[in-house]
C-alpha cells in the first residue's frame, strides 16, 4: 500500500497533521498486507469534509430508495484524518485472515470496524475507538 493509494481528495486540503496520519497508517497496514499475502486494493482512504458528506449523502439517497431510514453522517470518522483506509473485500478473503491475526493487529495497533457492518471491505484504522474495542461498531 502507498501513500497516495489513500489520497483522492484536493491534496491542498490535506493538513501536515492529516499527512503525518496517513504515513503513520500506511507503515502499519502494510505491515498487515505483507503478512496477508493479498494485495489490499483501497476503496476509501482520507476524506475531506466534502467527500465525505457526498459519501453519505449517496449512501442515503440509496437507503431511501430502498424505504430504509438515512444514515447520519459520522463527523468524528478516522477517515476525515487520515487515520482510516477501507480495502474491497469482495470474497472475504482478508475478513478471514484478520480474524485469524489478531494479534499482529494488536501489535501494530490497528482497529477493524465489525465485520457485520462491511459487507464487502475492510475497515483499519490506526486511531483506538472509543469503546477500545479491537472490532467496535461504528
Amino acid at each position: 500500500m502507498d501513500i497516495q493509494d489513500l489520497i483522492r481528495s484536493d491534496r491542498k486540503l490535506i493538513t501536515e497533521d492529516h499527512l503525518n496520519n496517513m504515513i503513520d497508517l500506511c507503515a502499519r497496514v502494510s505491515i498487515l498486507e505483507k503478512a496477508c499475502g493479498l494485495m489490499f486494493r483501497v476503496t476509501s482512504g482520507y476524506r475531506s469534509k466534502d467527500d465525505h458528506e457526498r459519501i453519505y449523502s449517496d449512501i442515503n439517497k440509496k437507503r431511501l430508495a430502498r424505504a430504509k431510514e438515512p444514515l447520519r453522517i459520522p463527523w468524528g470518522s478516522a477517515h476525515l484524518s487520515g487515520q482510516a483506509v477501507d480495502v474491497l473485500d469482495m470474497d472475504l478473503s482478508i475478513q478471514k485472515w484478520v480474524l485469524g491475526s489478531v494479534a499482529l493487529l494488536e501489535e501494530n495497533k490497528i482497529w477493524c470496524e465489525d465485520f457485520s457492518k462491511t459487507a464487502s471491505w475492510v475497515h483499519f484504522q490506526s486511531r483506538p475507538p472509543k469503546s477500545g474495542k479491537r472490532f467496535f461498531v461504528p
